[in-house]
């Protein structure tokens, strides 16, 4: 097989790997690398669709061949952005699924605690090693961005890893975040400020990124600046009246400020314009919305619409089962989380809730196994159940 082939055959698995068909574009990846392993793009896209079937080791394998691959690429031929984006994307990718190492155990946390010793080093090895795994990320997006600063393509991936640092910081760290990286606030506030500043380069670049304006209000909504982002979002809706994404965004934000009868309207409008899109969220959402006015009823049908649409929704499933715990129905819970833990194996909190059902039945080792489980995953959740004691 030539390197032409194997071009042509990635550019097969990329099409397919963009509409979901993670099968055959695996299939078309392996292809590609028989004709030619030394391609760092094939690496990082091998392991990207084997993420997406939840086999995280072999991703994080091809990822670092990625990195090695494009280091002797940009060597050779530094002046290339696309080998410093191409290394950028790799790096974030690891960023993402690096895990705590397997020795930081339950067991071993939880006889930190009880002994009061201070779990600083570990967890500080795990947090430098992400950290310097998005640093490195981010140089590599600058550098690109420096070479080619017209490329929006390098501009995004850049405002993509600044948005999830902004996030990263707000949620999965913030609970112990304060011994290694000092006030949680001021540095997600840091990286949403920089990732602002370029999806608002990309809207400049081109006025019709409909994509850019929905991440700056999905922003200025995580800063709480949600008159901003109302703002905003009504005035792209102005010249853009159908666009899913933006009511759909706009739904979110009436939600968060209590306004549920508008929430839902533009629930409504979002999935009338996209009643069978990607964006399954819509009907996720208003099903939360309608669960926080107190129809449960209503909000167990939204979800219900979401899983007929999608049955491969792990956070439908998920928020289904949270409706059931509420009507006392455990047994079905435990039935619905058990099938969003079968999609997405990782998905902590469906875990986490799966042991509360157990144990308001009654059955206290099979909660404790469940609750050991969501915590392997999620650090926070550990140490929250040791707050709490």
């Amino acid at each position: 097989m030539t390197g032409e082939d194997s071009e042509l055959i990635f550019k097969d698995g990329l099409r397919l790997y963009n509409d979901k068909n993670y099968t055959s574009s695996r299939e078309c990846f392996e292809r590609a690398l028989v004709g030619d392993n030394a391609n760092p793009e094939y690496h990082l896209y091998m392991g990207k669709v084997l993420q997406q079937m939840k086999e995280t080791n072999k991703a994080v394998k091809e990822w670092i061949i990625s990195v090695e691959l494009y280091d002797k690429k940009i060597k050779e031929h530094y002046d290339n952005p696309y080998y410093h984006s191409g290394k950028g994307e790799a790096l974030l990718d690891l960023a993402l699924f690096l895990d705590l190492d397997d020795d930081i155990t339950v067991l071993s946390l939880n006889i930190y605690f009880l002994l009061g010793t201070n779990i600083e080093r570990e967890m500080s090895d795990y947090f430098e090693k992400k950290w310097e795994l998005f640093n490195n990320a981010i140089e590599e997006f600058n550098t690109a961005i420096r070479l080619d600063p017209g490329n929006p393509s390098f501009h995004r991936n850049k405002a993509l890893l600044l948005k999830l640092l902004g996030e990263l910081f707000d949620r999965k760290m913030n609970c112990v975040d304060e011994f290694y990286f000092g006030d949680s606030l001021s540095m997600s506030r840091k990286m949403y400020g920089e990732a602002l500043n370029e999806y608002r380069t990309l809207v400049s670049m081109n006025p019709e990124d409909i994509d850019s304006y929905e991440n700056i209000c999905h922003i200025l909504y995580n800063l709480g600046q949600y008159d901003d982002a109302i703002n905003l979002c009504s005035d792209v809706l102005k010249t853009h009246q159908d666009d899913p994404d933006m009511h759909f965004m706009l739904g979110i934000l009436m939600r968060k400020l209590g306004k549920y009868d508008k929430a839902i309207e533009e629930y409504d409008r979002a999935l009338q314009s996209d009643p069978y899109g990607p964006n399954i969220h819509n009907n996720k959402d208003k099903g939360v919305a309608l669960n926080e006015m107190g129809d449960l009823e209503g909000a167990m049908k939204e979800y219900e619409k979401a899983i007929s649409i999608d049955p491969d929704h792990s956070l439908a499933h998920f928020n289904r089962g949270n409706i059931l715990m509420k009507l006392g129905r455990y047994e079905e819970a435990i039935r619905e989380f058990e099938i969003s833990i079968q999609i997405d194996p990782s998905y902590s909190s469906a875990h986490l809730n799966k042991s509360i059902a157990l144990r308001k039945l009654g059955k206290k080792e099979e909660a404790n196994s469940e609750l050991n489980i969501a915590v392997n995953m999620d650090i926070c959740i550990l140490m929250k159940r040791y707050d709490s004691n």
